[in-house]
């Protein structure tokens, strides 16, 4: 019985069809925008590769703070990791447990 339910999920699951996502529409400074809107356009238009290059170039970059901030969570992530007991054996009378 219980294969039969995990085929027949199976079934359905594979069979389902898949999602489609909406077209992405873009503004002529290259920010995306909800397609027929008045400042959007076509459907498959892009920024030329000069201006897209020029743009990226004045987009802003992390500041030193942020840099700072990333490196400081981090630190406190992999200090916890190590903090954390080991984990050799489920039980305490494991015959592979090398503490004894």
């Amino acid at each position: 019985m219980r294969s039969f339910v995990a085929a027949a999920i199976l079934a359905l699951a594979l069979g389902a069809p898949p999602a489609e996502a909406a077209p992405t529409c873009v503004t002529r400074a290259g920010d995306p925008v909800r397609c027929g809107t008045a400042n959007a356009m076509p459907v498959g238009w892009r920024l030329p590769p000069q201006e897209r290059v020029e743009r990226l170039r004045t987009l802003p970059g992390p500041s030193a703070a942020d840099i700072v901030k990333l490196v400081c969570a981090l630190g406190l992530f992999f200090s916890l990791m190590a903090l954390l007991p080991d984990f050799e054996s489920w039980r305490e009378t494991d015959p592979r447990d090398k503490r004894r």
